[in-house]
């Protein structure tokens, strides 16, 4: 059992990283991830750079860290959701993804995108998006092979796959404010939902 002073210790430790974390997001979403220095984030957490490096070696580090952290806040949503495609295509069709289950989506979104952006100049950031890509996927088809009934595993990963990048492309697509007609598009990913899960949605 922890005692008092390994508490404190423990509650400084994660304080100073729940700081430096929080300054690198605001820097790394305002500057971008190479503009984005570690004396900015020093500036911004209050914290020494020395202090920085002490609990962190790199932007990388940092970066892991704060992806890891929005992929099991997004997993967390993900797990306790039902699979509803009724649901899922009012989502989609009003351009909110998930950002209609996380207030704090579309600030981390341009965080992920940031990420995306370096994935093919920096081997360590690929990797770091790779593993989060792999356990939003795994998630994904556990819940869906749960919700249906003895489809064939190569069915559901192609839908996953698809649903995957269906939300990717919904969340990118909210940038833009484009009005197009909600009731329209509604249809349209009804038909494709329908499509996908071999199942007539029914309003």
């Amino acid at each position: 059992m922890m005692d008092n002073k390994d508490k404190k210790k423990e509650d400084k430790i994660n304080l100073r990283k729940s700081q430096i974390l929080t300054a690198a997001k605001i820097c790394i979403i305002k500057h971008g991830f190479h503009a984005a220095t570690m004396a900015q984030m020093s500036d911004l957490s209050g914290l020494s750079v020395g202090v920085i490096y002490r609990y962190y070696s790199s932007k990388e580090e940092i970066i892991n860290e704060l992806v890891k952290k929005i992929v099991d806040k997004r997993l967390r949503i993900l797990t306790t959701m039902d699979v509803n495609l009724t649901e899922m295509s009012n989502i989609i069709s009003a351009r909110l993804g998930m950002q209609a289950h996380d207030k704090d989506f579309s600030e981390d979104n341009i965080l992920m995108f940031e990420v995306m952006a370096e994935v093919n100049r920096n081997q360590n950031v690929a990797a770091i998006y790779k593993e989060a890509d792999d356990r939003m996927f795994k998630a994904l088809l556990d819940k869906l092979i749960k919700f249906q009934d003895g489809v064939d595993i190569e069915t559901v990963e192609a839908q996953v796959e698809i649903m995957m990048s269906i939300f990717s492309g919904t969340d990118t697509r909210s940038l833009n404010k484009r009005n197009i007609n909600e009731l329209k598009l509604r249809e349209l990913h009804d038909g494709i939902l329908s499509s996908i899960f071999n199942t007539k949605i029914s309003r």
